[in-house]
């Protein structure tokens, strides 16, 4: 007898009965039976899954511990109906409208495991029932399940906040912002933030004049929404000084809102200081408390006669001043002149760490048109530099 002969795709499959055997340990009998021998398999699963059918398996086993000699194994494959399950299936009207498939299978009476495993969709389990007992002359119906993962859905909230740049409102010099060199000025700078946030402050001193010492910060104060920060600055020799403040807004702790924002936050005011020559000539040098030296500047070793000569720098470091680390770069002017400068290129470089006293430093330079700077420290720059020159000369063309 063909095994196979009453195979169709429904929602059931069926396994039929050939002979009987005795089936009692771990078995499952139908929630209903009709009148011939055979196993039905009822497959539901979400619709809207990629499920194209279904792969059957039928193992036989043991009932109730005897030995099945030459166990049955069938699996054959089944495509979805092109129609909801119906709804008149007893027992079963719960799963009206859901996808399916199914197979009837003919087989000896006896105990089988059956799996159903959906083809087309991995995120569809596959759904198992073991020792299910087909009787002689009967059908037997289950339901086998395959569950479906649903579509991937989370949660987004989007908090959509306002955050308002700070912004300066007054800029106050005491004295005035005209003083004489070797003489503190104090500027303060205040500022206000709609939102109420703290506030931060930066100074920087634009261009080549030099300072006595660094801007000191000597007052941050709050009053209502306003803040207001002062620095003190003492110019070192008769300049126009070029300096600017910005303010920056704050979070809760204590970083830039710019920062996390990805956005400028903050507010700028660039201002002049204009320092007249000192009737009393050189500022003198003042030992701060505790200290041996006092830290260089440019215009410092200026006054006290370094300077470049040629493709050597003569440096005086006078006495009481901090030993110092000065460089002395060459570069070379492919076009002839110094502009523009992302066309110069570095040709030499000499570094040096200088106590009190005169010293020299020298670089080699190219034979054509070339400019030559000495200034503080290892980096290039303009506020660093004590001396430049640049020496004419043919062009030198750009290197290879």
């Amino acid at each position: 007898m063909n095994l196979r002969k009453l195979s169709r795709l429904v929602a059931f499959g069926a396994l039929a009965s050939l002979g009987a055997t005795g089936c009692a340990n771990e078995v499952t009998d139908a929630p209903s039976t009709t009148g011939s021998s055979s196993l039905a398999l009822a497959v539901a699963l979400d619709a809207d899954s990629d499920v194209a059918g279904f792969r059957f398996d039928v193992h036989q086993v043991s009932c109730d511990g005897e030995r099945v000699l030459e166990p049955l194994a069938l699996q054959v494959e089944g495509d979805l109906h092109d129609f909801g399950f119906p709804g008149v299936v007893p027992g079963l009207e719960h799963l009206a409208g859901h996808a399916f498939a199914d197979h009837y299978f003919t087989l000896p009476a006896g105990c089988y495991d059956v799996s159903v495993s959906p083809i087309g969709d991995d995120d569809c389990s596959a759904a198992v029932q073991r020792g299910v007992r087909v009787h002689d002359g009967q059908t037997t119906e289950i339901l086998l399940v395959s569950q479906c993962a649903g579509e991937a859905v989370g949660g987004l909230d989007v908090i959509a906040g306002v955050n308002t740049a700070p912004t300066l409102v007054s800029l106050e010099f005491q004295p005035s912002k005209f003083v004489q060199a070797c003489t503190e000025a104090t500027v303060c700078a205040t500022a206000i933030d709609p939102d109420g946030d703290d506030l931060a402050f930066t100074w920087e001193l634009l261009g080549d004049a030099a300072l006595t010492d660094d801007l000191e910060v000597v007052s941050h104060d709050a009053d209502g929404d306003a803040v207001t920060e002062c620095v003190t600055l003492t110019p070192a020799e008769a300049a126009a000084l070029e300096l600017r403040v910005t303010v920056y807004d704050l979070d809760g702790d204590g970083d830039r809102f710019e920062d996390a924002l990805g956005v400028d936050s903050r507010d700028d005011l660039v201002f002049p200081i204009y320092a007249a020559e000192n009737p009393d000539g050189e500022c003198d040098i003042v030992l701060p408390p505790g200290e041996d030296c006092v830290p260089p500047h440019n215009a410092m070793l200026r006054r006290a006669g370094s300077a470049i000569d040629g493709n050597c720098a003569t440096i005086v470091i006078p006495e009481g001043v901090c030993p110092a680390q000065i460089s002395l770069w060459s570069f070379g002017l492919p076009s002839g002149h110094v502009l523009p400068y992302e066309e110069q290129f570095l040709f030499d470089t000499a570094t040096g760490f200088f106590g009190p006293g005169t010293h020299e430093l020298c670089v080699e330079v190219p034979d054509c048109a070339f400019q030559i700077d000495l200034f503080f420290g290892l980096q290039l720059q303009t506020n660093r530099i004590i001396d430049a020159d640049v020496f004419q000369g043919g062009a030198c063309g750009f290197p290879e």
